[in-house]
């Protein structure tokens, strides 16, 4: 491995590891304004579980249940970083 290519990993990886602590820091603080939805993607990871475990594809049934889930994930996903882009502070 060369220099520039060491280099360019080392910079990658410190821009990844920045990149999980800071996506980290964003879902601990939303965890706390948005329970039902972190637990709506809590549920959702054990139900996309199970069906990843079931076996075989059930006509090709649960392969459409996998893609709904992760439609799913996506939307919960995107309706928790509206609520904190859009979110008042509560009055006292």
């Amino acid at each position: 491995m060369n220099t520039i290519h060491r280099t360019v990993v080392r910079i990658s990886t410190a821009a990844a590891l920045v990149a999980l602590f800071t996506v980290g820091a964003i879902q601990t603080a939303s965890a706390v304004n948005q329970p039902n939805m972190h637990e709506a993607l809590r549920l959702l990871n054990q139900a996309e579980a199970k069906l990843r475990a079931a076996k075989p594809n059930k006509g090709g049934h649960r392969a459409k249940a996998l893609q709904l889930i992760a439609e799913a994930k996506k939307e919960v996903h995107l309706g928790i970083q509206y609520a904190n882009q859009h979110q008042h502070p509560k009055k006292k």
